[in-house]
This record gives structure tokens, sequence and C-alpha cells, in this order.
């Protein structure tokens, strides 16, 4: 059951083995608490779920277990010698042995169920950015073309405003496709889902920071361009060129890279419906940063950035 509960815990098991083993632990108070106890244990893990293996990690483990078990020292001779008989009870020896393999196991399975894990988390996210994709999609058709444009308001006037939006005129049909399944968040945050409009305007303060920054969930968004001074709301193009959403990018950092998977890099929604895990850093600045190298709206018509919900957006004119 503990093996049970660990791939429970890591998203291993097949549909039929999770809801049985979830039908236990409702049933059981004792298991509920066991995986309480397994949870707390593995989190100290989190940071690392989606470091990739060293190379040749199950040969050079199967290398250390068999030469750990030939270095042992011998058995006595005077063990060896007496007739065979039936043991009640495992010898320190049977011990050190079965608990070196059970580690050399453990260090070749381990990798390969987080790996599996990240790729599958890297699908959702990228699921995730083209129904959001697809809500922007639907929102241009009944707007002559053009995406949301944000409002010159002081509590609105961020970058996260396209999914409230989306969310509310039916353009995406539930807020958990603007969380990616990789940010590591607390659950509360996550589970706070997307404010409204109506919350934004109404809070203040401390409280209004944190709805700003949960208004665009784990995603950054494009929200348009500035000439002159003059803000200017995006219009539905098709480029396969022009980044409208991404991972969002990280608040400090040379290349502002998302922390959504890892620091491994960043799904891109291009304009033209297509999504790109995308690692290399001179595109991370661009899509991050303006053309003159700063996190601001864009400044000309192709100039595409990618900015954090909570930041603001330069006043609007039109």
């Amino acid at each position: 059951m503990t093996l049970d509960l660990i791939g429970f815990l890591l998203g291993a098991l097949d549909e039929d083995e999770h809801q049985a083993v979830q039908q236990q632990i409702d049933a059981d108070p004792s298991l509920k608490e066991k995986l309480d106890r397994l949870e707390q244990q593995l989190r100290t893990l989190e940071s690392y779920r989606h470091c990739e293996p060293p190379a040749q990690l199950s040969v050079d483990t199967l290398s250390y277990v068999f030469d750990y078990v030939d270095n042992q020292a011998p058995r006595p001779a005077s063990v060896v010698s007496q007739p065979a008989r039936r043991k009640k009870n495992w010898s320190r020896w049977d011990l050190i042995v079965t608990s070196t393999l059970l580690v050399g196991v453990a260090l070749l399975i381990i990798p390969g169920v987080a790996n599996s894990r990240y790729q599958a988390e890297l699908r959702e996210c990228q699921f995730n950015l083209q129904e959001i994709g697809q809500g922007l999609l639907g929102y241009s058709m009944v707007h002559n073309g053009y995406y949301p444009a944000v409002p010159d308001n002081a509590n609105l006037g961020v970058a996260g405003y396209f999914p409230p939006v989306l969310l509310e005129s039916g353009f995406l049909d539930r807020p958990g496709l603007v969380f990616c399944p990789s940010e590591v968040v607390p659950e509360e945050w996550r589970s706070g889902g997307v404010p409204n409009s109506k919350e934004v305007m109404e809070a203040t303060g401390e409280e209004l920071k944190q709805l700003q920054m949960r208004m665009g969930g784990s995603y950054g968004f494009n929200v348009g361009y500035v000439i002159d001074g003059k803000y200017h709301r995006i219009r539905n193009l098709g480029r396969p060129f022009f980044a409208i959403a991404a991972d969002q990018p990280h608040p400090v950092g040379p290349d502002l890279s998302s922390n959504n998977h890892g620091g491994r890099g960043q799904n891109v929604l291009f304009e033209d419906g297509h999504v790109q895990f995308i690692v290399s850093p001179s595109i991370r600045e661009h899509i991050f940063q303006s053309n003159r190298g700063r996190v601001e709206p864009g400044q000309s018509l192709n100039d595409s950035v990618i900015l954090r919900s909570e930041v603001r957006v330069y006043p609007v004119s039109e």
C-alpha cells in the first residue's frame, strides 16, 4: 500500500488504480494520516521534480548496488557450515542487501515517474494556452477583429485584464484554464480562481494588489502597444510570429524566464493559434521585453510583449 500511496501522490497510477486507492483512503482514516505524512516528506523534493536525471543513472545505480554487495564481509564460517534451517526473522545481512536494492530501484523509477509527470503537465499547459487562444479568437470575431482593450482604470488597467473579460463574456468556459499545472504556488492561491471585474473594482490596498496578480492566473498576456503615448489594442492578424500569451515571466532575473516549468523554458501562444515550447534565451528576452529592452507594452504594431498580470498598462486615450 505504501507504494500505491506514493504512486497516488505522484500521479503515477492509472485511473482505475487511482480510484481504488482513493476509496481505501476514504474508508480508512489511518491511511489518510499516512498519506498526509508521505506528502509532507515528499514536499521537500518539490523544487527538484523537473530536474533532468543524470546520464546513465540506471547503469551507475546497478553498478553501485552490485559493488556494495560484493564488498560486504562474508558470513562467518560457523554460520555457513551450520545445517540449513528455516529462519523466523531476517538477518542483518538480508536487511542491508534488500534496503540497498530498494534504494537502487527507487533511483531508477522515480526519475522516470517525475519526467512523465513533467511531460503531462507541459501538455496540459499547452492545452490551456490553446483554449485561451480560441477564446481570444472568438472575442475578436465579434469585436471587429480586435482583442480586448485594457481600460484606463486604476484597478482594472493591468495586463491580467484579458482572463476576467473572456470568462465573463463566455469565451472561456472555466477559470482552471488560466492556471498552469506546473506552477509552484500555495493551493489556496490556485483555488481562489480568477477574480471578476466587480471584485477588482471594489478592492483597495493589499487586497487589490493580490487580486491584480491573480487576474492573469499563471500566464502573461500581450495587451497591446503604445505609439506617441497613445495605447492601441491588438487587431487579430493571424501572425505566426506574434506572441499573445505565455507562461508568465519571472518578476526578476536577467532574461525574465518563466518559473512555471522549472525554469527549463516556457510555452508561448502565437496569434495563429499554435503553441510552442521555447528555451532560447534570445527569444525569451524578445517576448518579455519591448524593442527598447523594457518591461512595458510593445512600442510598435509588431512588437509583441508578454507582461505579468499585475504590470500596469499605459493610460488608455482612445
